[in-house]
């Protein structure tokens, strides 16, 4: 009897194949179970037979789900994040006839379509790899840390183009180590920064260090090694790289450890053999401001950050960019994210869409089908938050506790553009929590101060109140960031930080599409699509 492996959406019935011809070696089962590779969609095909029945099949794998509505399987076709039970019995058959309980069961979120398999085949010989890992690093025993530590580029007498990053994360601190980005510092820096590390965004850090917020390597809690596409690569070594760069890693530490040394980092490949295009990455979204605000208790909150037409018709080039992959990422309330593509007022497509988010399996999903994004393009980012379990307001911010909203875009030709984003004036909401209508300019707040708890904690949140917070998201003017590689506004562009722009009225709420089979009392979480993986005794292990 071999293994039966079959989709379910929630609400709708599922049925197996037993066909002895179907099963699947134990390699992919460890795959799928334990590393959470990824098939790849040009692997996967669907025919109908003669009974009507929908059969999917990769390698020597089927399923079936005659019963399974077209919304559950169109939801399997989107790169979305899937849940895969799994169990199996400790003991082996003695027969097709006896099969013992499956008791030892689990679960694992990831994404079946996402291509990231098997890509080391395609690397070159020559490879290099070089480790950045943190020195021992003491964790303090607060419930968030961010550890910014500064390194090196390896000496290298031409330029190399990196082609695959990883993260690497101590057995002792899997958990604690939340998300790790790398930034690249393109302003000078002192050589004494090299090794420097500390808590960020408390003021012990340079400027210098603080300036580099360049993302180009990005990883969060489930995430997979990173492949760049056979003709990209990211460039090192070379005239105008950085020489420097910050990793920054998030430590999530709720019960306030005080015995955590950490040693985490990424680890590069990177060639000599030149590809034919270089990489860049654009940040996206909602800017990380405390003005975001997610009032409590509420099933559904939707927050939405917009890179400005005008900022990519100032700082693309004529021919675009063309984005191979991307990276979403939010915290813990938040439950989809879309990043829009919109030309000329029309929405047409996806740069990166997940409509069962999971805070604890977030990686870079490279598209099936790169897109290119032309001058006077807009990207809009939408995330939908479920406070139904949070008795206070959340705020935008880097704690997880806090919320963001924000798409990193892999894409090439490398430009100066490095972030372009966007979010509400403080003013908007303090003035109707307060409601004040006189054009009454505010100091901008933070969250932690007097003024803040005053004004938004003390708020009893009424339907009206809620409705109006919801509408001040696309209906005002909107404090636009569009900053270069080092932070910098561009120096081309008319949008500056502070300078505003209207919300573009061509955009339209995208369809919920909820399973229509959970019932609306459910929590938006429990509308997700499964897979069951049921594996017959140890030795498919």
């Amino acid at each position: 009897m071999g293994r039966q492996w079959h989709p379910c959406s929630a609400g709708s019935a599922c049925h197996r194949t037993d066909d002895a011809s179907h099963r699947q070696p134990a390699r992919l089962v460890a795959a799928l179970w334990k590393r959470s590779r990824r098939l790849h969609r040009s692997q996967v095909q669907t025919t109908a037979g003669d009974d009507g029945l929908q059969r999917r099949h990769h390698d020597h794998s089927e399923w079936t789900s005659p019963s399974m509505s077209h919304a559950g399987r169109s939801r399997l076709s989107q790169p979305d994040t899937l849940r895969l039970l799994w169990a199996y019995s400790p003991t082996d058959p003695s027969n097709e006839n006896q099969i013992s309980k499956h008791t030892v069961r689990g679960s694992k979120s990831l994404n079946l379509l996402d291509p990231q398999v098997n890509k080391s085949s395609s690397l070159p010989a020559n490879l290099l790899r070089k480790d950045f890992l943190n020195p021992s690093v003491k964790v303090p025993n607060d419930s968030t840390t961010y550890w910014c530590q500064t390194f090196k580029m390896p000496a290298l007498a031409k330029k190399h183009h990196m082609v695959k990053f990883d993260v690497v994360v101590q057995p002792d601190s899997v958990g604690i180590v939340h998300h790790v980005l790398a930034y690249a510092c393109y302003t000078p820096m002192n050589e004494s920064y090299e090794g420097l590390g500390a808590p960020c965004f408390v003021g012990i850090l340079p400027s210098e260090i603080v300036n580099c917020r360049q993302t180009f390597m990005t990883w969060a809690i489930g995430g997979e090694p990173f492949y760049f596409p056979d003709n990209v690569g990211f460039s090192i070594g070379g005239p105008g790289d950085p020489v420097y760069f910050v990793v920054e890693t998030h430590y999530d530490n709720p019960q306030r450890r005080n015995d955590i040394v950490d040693s985490s980092g990424f680890a590069v490949w990177y060639t000599s053999e030149l590809r034919s295009q270089e990489a860049g990455i654009l940040e996206a979204g909602h800017t990380v401001a405390p003005s975001m605000l997610i009032p409590p208790n509420l099933a559904s909150f939707q927050i939405s950050g917009f890179c400005n037409d005008e900022c990519t018709k100032q700082a693309l080039p004529p021919q675009g960019i063309t984005v191979f992959g991307s990276f979403l990422h939010s915290h813990m309330i938040a439950r989809k994210i879309r990043a829009r593509h919109y030309r000329n007022g029309q929405d047409v497509g996806n740069l990166g869409r997940d409509e069962h988010y999971d805070v604890h399996y977030q990686q870079i999903v490279t598209l099936s089908t790169p897109r290119t994004v032309l001058p006077g393009d807009a990207i809009l980012v939408e995330c939908d938050y479920d406070s139904t379990n949070v008795k206070r307001m959340t705020y935008g911010g880097l704690a997880t506790k806090d919320e963001m909203c924000l798409v990193f875009l892999y894409h090439y030709p490398k430009i100066d553009l490095g972030v372009c984003t966007s979010a509400i004036h403080p003013d908007k909401p303090v003035r109707l929590l307060r409601g004040d209508t006189a054009g009454v300019s505010f100091d901008y707040p933070r969250p932690n101060t007097t003024f803040w708890v005053d004004i938004v904690e003390q708020v009893n949140w009424t339907s009206p109140l809620v409705d109006g917070l919801q509408a001040l998201q696309t209906s005002s003017q909107l404090l636009a960031t569009c900053n270069a590689r080092n932070s910098t506004p561009l120096s081309s562009s008319s949008l500056v930080s502070g300078k505003t722009a209207p919300f573009p009225a061509y955009v339209t709420p995208l369809k919920d599409n909820r399973d229509p089979c959970v019932t609306s009392s459910a929590p938006p979480a429990a509308a997700v699509s499964f897979v069951v993986l049921l594996l017959v005794g140890p030795t498919w292990l």
